[in-house]
């Protein structure tokens, strides 16, 4: 069942990019466009040094900096429960992937 809807999926879109490839993604999405690769532009906002600091906190923090996970939350992502749910995400995640 998740093979059928990951394929209707695939068929049903004309393009579906992934985050962790984002270069080839946009290379892709150009050519599907007729771009001249140049013409497409990104910024990752990660990449920029950049620091925030909070209202009332004398401290600037690094952007994206890694946060500690909750008991109540690690454990419900090592569960059969989240993984049942990510099962669709992760085969079409797999079948993009794949494609690119």
């Amino acid at each position: 069942m998740i093979d059928d809807f990951v394929r209707t999926v695939i068929k049903d879109m004309d393009f579906i990019g992934i985050v962790e490839r984002m270069d080839k993604s946009l290379v892709l999405l150009s050519l599907m466009l007729n771009l001249v690769v140049t013409d497409v532009l990104y910024i990752n906002s990660k990449l920029s040094g950049g620091y925030m600091n909070r209202p009332g906190e004398y401290e600037c923090r690094r952007i994206g900096y890694p946060r500690p996970l909750l008991p109540a939350m690690n454990n419900f992502l090592n569960s059969t429960d989240f993984t049942d749910l990510m099962k669709i995400d992760n085969a079409l995640y797999d079948a993009v992937n794949q494609k690119m």
